[in-house]
């Protein structure tokens, strides 16, 4: 008995001894060490790759734990690399990893989790040796700028649970087939938006073999031959599928089988005539988008059944007749997005009903009644829920004040007309966008009036605001988003993200706004920067302090009365994809930082006074340049052959210049001129005015391209 009792004393000391090392060794007291080989193996792998801003700093030779560095994971047990996390959170381009993917992963045997999304390799090929991590359940390549065909070998991969190659609709991956898919039994997660799929045929019949699939991302394929009828529904445990932006995808039938599904996404697949009846099957649905299709018939009363349904998203057809009043059976909506259809009518009092309703986007249709009327209606209980409501009408009501958890108010181009007073707003302390511009109204406050917001984004273009810088937008310390043209003011605030003040009538130099007021404030932008000040009266020089705007991506300056040369200090806004300094009177020849400038998409210095040649290195750094315009400048000699490699160049005006010789025959190579334009947004000009140089001196005549 007694050695029965000591043995039994023994082993409970044991195991309250191996209890306690655990527990120190889970709370940090005893140290964990990487094992020197995946030391040696991420140092050869940091060595392959580009790191411009020094993320992997923490990984340096010699003596110390490569647990501790920047986005390696250890197991707490074992000291294994078991977790790479090198996605670039913040998606800015200058923090993105690239160059090369060094076989010397193949050394951390026991890495289960690879993220690289978010970077830019530049096109090369996923490595096929990827596909001998055997131990992966998650790899995430999206947004990493890899090229060409998946390779097959990702198949030997059969422990994943999560696959990302989501490709930001570039199509620069592509597949061929799906067989090696098939062996993803544990899969989850599946997203391959923006790669290729044209002739991935079996694309259908392989995801239907998964029997772990829950959601299933396809946006942006080109799918092309898609089986509308299946044999068996497999994979009925699908939850969330979106094909959206495939236009020749339709609504196959085998979708209605998916009993399961919670969400299901269909923008953009051509679908036409009546809203189909199979989705009235479909009633586990909690979000349906089948936004932007030619659907033209009325909205159905079966959606009344789809009693689990939190977001409708039927924006962009072409539906008509009135709102159902069965919608306000769906008690769990949280958004209902009716946007540009034909829809008319009163907005039915049902909507009331809607208590969990948050937004509510009813604009660009044909609804009658009032404002009032609708706030009235959403007076009840979604008007403790409701932050956005988008509509068109007349009028502009007091109840706006009921809404007291209004965040978002977007009134746009309407035909409101009148006086805005600050009762309109009184009980708006969730207020963070108000959009209302294109409209006929006039903000009446008292000067001392102090919002009960604190915006985020404000847009009144074409209000009557002035003269005066209106006090309470000074007092917006959230503001990233101000647009206030042609509102008769005249002054400017700081910590904003996308600035307009176009159209306005501030005069003076430039210094007090770039220098004198930020190096005063001792403020420096951290966020991308959009900035327009055209079409004012700023005069003087561009003044040279650019340090502290790093994060300028776009600057507007047309328009005023700036002399002077281009300074070169604008070198420092490696950042900038958009500079716009047209109709000014600038000297001297084009800087040499813009060789530099290799983000720049649009690059306007049209009606300045600039001299010089064309420089050759235009056309070899420069090359994402979608737009160039050096109209009606002093520019001479040749065109260099050098632009002919500007691919994807879509806008070329080199008119009233000195120009001499002949236009280079290779002007042929610049073939994004012959597709569809896919201009940055906020470049004002339609490109077929630009195509040609009619005063130019030259020797052959240009012609259009077919």
């Amino acid at each position: 008995m007694d050695d029965s009792r000591n043995v039994f004393f023994v082993f409970l000391l044991i195991t309250i001894v191996m209890a306690i090392s655990a527990i120190s060794f889970c709370n940090g007291n005893m140290e964990v060490l990487c094992k020197e080989s995946e030391r040696r193996a991420l140092l050869s792998f940091k060595q392959d790759l580009k790191d411009p801003m020094n993320r992997l700093s923490s990984w340096v030779s010699g003596e110390g734990d490569c647990c501790s560095w920047a986005g390696v994971g250890c197991d707490n047990l074992t000291s294994h690399v078991f977790e790479l996390r090198l996605g670039n959170p913040e998606g800015y381009s200058r923090y993105k990893l690239g160059g090369k993917i060094s076989p010397s992963l193949l050394n951390l045997n026991y890495l289960n989790y690879l993220d690289l999304s978010n970077n830019d390799f530049e096109g090369i090929p996923i490595p096929s040796f990827i596909g001998s991590l055997k131990s992966l359940v998650n790899l995430d390549l999206s947004q990493a700028g890899f090229g060409g065909v998946i390779p097959h070998q990702l198949g030997n991969l059969s422990n994943l649970r999560y696959l990302s190659f989501e490709n930001s609709y570039e199509r620069l991956l592509k597949v061929e087939n799906f067989q090696w898919i098939s062996s993803f039994t544990s899969l989850k997660f599946l997203d391959m938006s923006g790669v290729n799929l044209s002739k991935a045929y079996d694309w259908v019949q392989v995801l239907n073999t998964l029997p772990s699939l829950a959601e299933l991302r396809l946006l942006f394929c080109d799918l092309g031959h898609v089986s509308y009828d299946l044999p068996l529904v497999n994979f009925t445990s699908l939850s969330i599928f979106d094909a959206s932006g495939n236009q020749q995808f339709g609504l196959p039938k085998w979708l209605f089988g998916l009993r399961n599904l919670n969400a299901l996404y269909l923008q953009g697949v051509s679908l036409e005539g009546p809203i189909p009846f199979g989705l009235a099957n479909m009633t586990r649905l909690k979000i349906l988008d089948l936004s932007t299709n030619y659907l033209n018939s009325t909205i159905p009363q079966w959606f009344g059944t789809l009693h689990h349904l939190e977001i409708l998203h039927l924006r962009a057809n072409e539906l008509e007749g009135n709102i159902p009043s069965v919608i306000g059976n769906l008690t769990s909506l949280i958004s209902l997005n009716l946007t540009r259809n034909q829809l008319e009518g009163k907005i039915p009092e049902s909507l009331g009903n809607l208590c969990k309703l948050r937004r509510l986007q009813l604009r660009h249709n044909k609804f009658s009644g009032s404002v009032s009327e609708i706030l009235e209606i959403l007076s009840g209980c979604s008007a403790d829920s409701l932050e956005e409501l988008s509509f068109r009408h007349n009028q502009l009501s007091e109840s706006f004040g009921q809404l007291v958890k209004l965040e978002s108010l977007f009134i746009s181009h309407n035909s409101l007309k009148g006086m805005v007073h600050e009762v309109h707003f009184a009980n708006l302390t969730r207020l963070k966008y108000l959009h209302a511009s294109g409209n006929s109204l006039t903000l009446n406050t008292t000067t001392n009036w102090l919002p009960p917001f604190q915006l985020d984004s404000l847009i009144l273009n074409s209000w009557h605001l002035g003269p005066k810088f209106p006090m309470w937008i000074r007092r917006q310390q959230h503001l990233f988003h101000l647009e206030i043209s042609n509102t008769g003011i005249s002054v400017v605030s700081s910590n904003i993200e996308t600035v307009d003040f176009s159209n306005n009538s501030f005069s003076g130099s430039l210094s007090h706004f770039f220098c004198d007021k930020i190096d005063q404030e001792q403020n420096s932008f951290v966020q991308q920067i959009y900035l327009f000040l055209g079409n004012n009266l700023l005069s003087g020089s561009i003044p040279k302090c650019w340090t502290k705007w790093k994060t300028l991506s776009v600057l507007y300056l047309e328009n005023n009365n700036l002399v002077g040369v281009i300074p070169s200090s604008m070198g420092n806004l490696t950042d900038l994809w958009a500079l716009n300094l047209r109709n000014n009177s600038l000297t001297g020849e084009l800087p040499l930082f813009v060789r530099y400038n290799t983000n720049l998409m649009t690059l306007d210095l049209s009606g300045n006074k600039l001299i010089g040649k064309i420089p050759n290195w235009m056309g070899t750094s420069l090359l994402g340049l979608k737009v160039l315009n050096l109209r009606s400048n002093n520019f001479e000699g040749n065109i260099p052959l050098q632009i002919c490699d500007l691919v994807n160049l879509q806008v070329l005006d080199l008119a009233r210049n000195n120009l001499s010789g002949t236009i280079p025959r290779c002007f042929d190579n610049l073939s994004a001129m012959k597709t569809t334009p896919a201009l940055p947004s906020i470049y004002p000009y339609e490109t077929e005015e630009f195509y040609m140089m009619p005063d130019a001196e030259v020797c052959w005549n240009i012609y259009m391209w077919s």
